[in-house]
Order: structure tokens, then sequence, then C-alpha cells
């Protein structure tokens, strides 16, 4: 389930302002993730990321176009620079998002 709903919002966050996103699913989202037993502190880690993946994924990756206006280099230049980036941060995102405690371990630590 987990993987179903950063893939949603992997998506979403090529079209869409990660702000915007929040605002409009997480009331759907947090009884499924209730549901489940997962929990909002990992939750959030993962949602916080794949929606930064969604910011530098063309076709509509927001900060292609900042990058693009600022350094004056075409969008499509800036796509394949960013794209190494891309892959650490997908795998990191996988990691985190099927290891859990790599996300809750600090916290808990330190709210005992």
């Amino acid at each position: 389930m987990l993987f179903l709903l950063t893939l949603i919002l992997l998506i979403l966050g090529c079209f869409i302002e990660p702000l915007a996103i929040m605002i409009m699913i997480l009331p759907v989202i947090l009884p499924i993730l209730q549901t489940y037993n997962i929990s909002f502190l990992h939750f959030g880690v993962v949602m916080t990321l794949a929606l930064m993946m969604g910011l530098l994924t063309p076709p509509f990756g927001e900060c292609l176009f900042i990058l693009s206006a600022i350094t004056g280099v075409p969008v499509a230049r800036v796509t394949r620079a960013t794209a190494p980036y891309l892959i650490g941060i997908s795998m990191v995102l996988l990691l985190i998002m099927y290891i859990p405690s790599l996300v809750t371990w600090l916290p808990g630590v330190l709210i005992k």
C-alpha cells in the first residue's frame, strides 16, 4: 500500500505543487495509513522525498524551469544534468520505504 501511495505522489508531484498536493490528498490518505498501521512520521518523510522528486522530474518539474531560468541553460540540458541525482534519490526513497526504521529510529531514541 505504501508503494502505491508513493507512486501516486510521484505522479502528482510531476504536475502539481507539493503544498497543494498535501492539502488535497492528506485528508484522504490519513485514514488509509491508520488502517494499514503505517507511521505518520514514516509516511511524512516518504511523502516529502517523493514530492521533492516530482519537482525534479519532467515534463513539468518546477525546479528544472527555475534552474534553467537562473543559469540560462536549456531545460533539456538541465534535465540531463539532474538525472544522476534522481537515480540516487530513487534509491534512498526505496530504502526508506521498505526499511521504516531508517526514518523512525532517531525520533524513537530522542522521545524515550
